[in-house]
C-alpha cells in the first residue's frame, strides 16, 4: 500500500558544516538541491573540515543567490563572495574522494581563518568535475557535490518523533530535525516509512531513489544555533533500534535516506514545500 504524504520543509546547506537555509521552493537535479554543499570549507592541506572537528562552523550563516555568497558570523558583517570569485584551484580531500576545486579568494579564508583559529580555506565545486557516489548503493553515473555520500538527505516528521518518545522516554531531551541536516522533510505518514522505501515521488513528477540509510555522527549531538555539544542524545537512543540496516556486523546508527533524484531532459525541474509526495515499497 503506497503512504501519502507531503513535503513539510526543505533545506540546503551552501557552506558544507555551516547554517542551512530552509526553502519554500528549489531546483532540483540530479546532483540534488540547487547549491546545497557547493562550498566546503578545508585546512592548509586541502582537507575538509566539519563541525564533527570544528563545531563553531555552526555559527556561520549563510545567504546564496546568483550572485554568490554572503557569509556572517555571531552578529559581524557580512563578507560576500562573488560567483566569480577565484584565486585558482587547489588539491581537496573530502572522505576517500581527491578532486580539484575552486579557491574563493583571500577575504573568504580570513573569514574561517579568524573565526576557527586555524588556516583554512573556502573552496566551491568545480563544474567541469564529477564526484561519483558510492557505486555499492547508487547507480552508475549518480554524483554529488560536498555532500559526505550522496546528494540528497529525507527524512520524516513521524520518524523523528518516534525517535523523541524513545528519547524522552529513556529522561532524555527531545531534539530538533535541524541536528540531522535535512534536504527534504516529510509529513502525513508512518514513522520510519522511508526505511521501506525504494523511491520517493514528489507531485507525481520528481523520482528520489532512497539508496542507503544515514549512518548518524557526533554532529547530530551539537546545537545546530551555538554549536555546544549536548551530550550523547540522539545517538543513545538510536542505538537502542536503529543498528543493523545493512546488516548484522554494521554497528552504525541510522536515521533518513539518502537519496538521488531521478530527472532528466533540458526541462528545469522544482521541488516545493506543500507539494504531494507518495512513499514507494520496496
Amino acid at each position: 500500500m503506497l503512504e501519502v504524504a507531503h513535503v513539510s520543509a526543505l533545506n540546503i546547506y551552501p557552506v558544507k558544516g555551516c547554517r542551512g537555509m530552509a526553502l519554500e521552493r528549489s531546483p532540483i537535479g540530479p546532483r540534488g538541491l540547487a547549491f546545497d554543499r557547493e562550498w566546503m570549507v578545508v585546512d592548509g592541506d586541502g582537507r575538509f573540515i566539519s563541525q564533527r572537528g570544528y563545531p563553531r562552523l555552526s555559527h556561520v550563516d549563510v545567504a546564496v543567490g546568483e550572485d554568490g555568497l554572503a557569509l556572517s558570523a555571531d552578529g559581524g558583517g557580512a563578507v560576500r563572495v562573488a560567483p566569480d570569485q577565484g584565486g585558482g584551484r587547489m588539491t581537496v580531500e573530502i572522505w576517500r574522494s581527491e578532486l580539484e576545486a575552486l579557491r574563493q579568494g583571500p577575504e573568504a579564508d580570513a573569514f574561517f581563518s579568524d573565526l576557527l583559529g586555524a588556516e583554512l580555506h573556502l573552496v566551491r565545486f568545480a563544474p567541469d568535475v564529477v564526484r561519483a557516489c558510492n557505486p555499492a548503493f547508487a547507480q552508475a553515473g549518480d554524483h554529488t557535490a560536498f555532500s559526505d555520500g550522496y546528494p540528497l538527505l529525507v527524512t520524516s516528521e513521524t520518524s523523528l518523533a518516534r525517535l523523541n518518545e524513545v528519547i524522552t522516554g529513556r529522561g532524555g531531551v527531545a531534539v530538533p530535525m535541524a541536528r540531522f541536516r535535512p534536504n527534504i522533510v516529510v509529513a502525513g505518514t508512518e514513522a520510519d516509512i522511508e526505511d521501506a522505501s525504494r523511491s520517493l515521488v514528489v507531485d507525481n513528477a520528481i523520482a528520489i531513489d532512497l539508496v542507503k540509510p544515514c549512518d548518524r555522527c557526533l554532529v547530530t549531538t551539537t546545537d545546530q544555533r551555538t554549536g555546544e555539544r549536548m551530550g550523547k542524545e540522539p545517538l543513545a537512543s538510536l542505538a537502542t533500534y536503529r543498528q543493523g540496516l545493512l546488516g548484522e556486523a554494521d554497528r552504525g546508527v541510522f536515521f533518513g535516506q539518502n537519496g538521488v533524484a531521478r530527472v532528466s531532459g533540458s526541462e528545469s525541474h522544482h521541488i516545493g514545500v506543500g507539494e504531494p509526495a507518495v512513499f514507494v515499497p520496496r
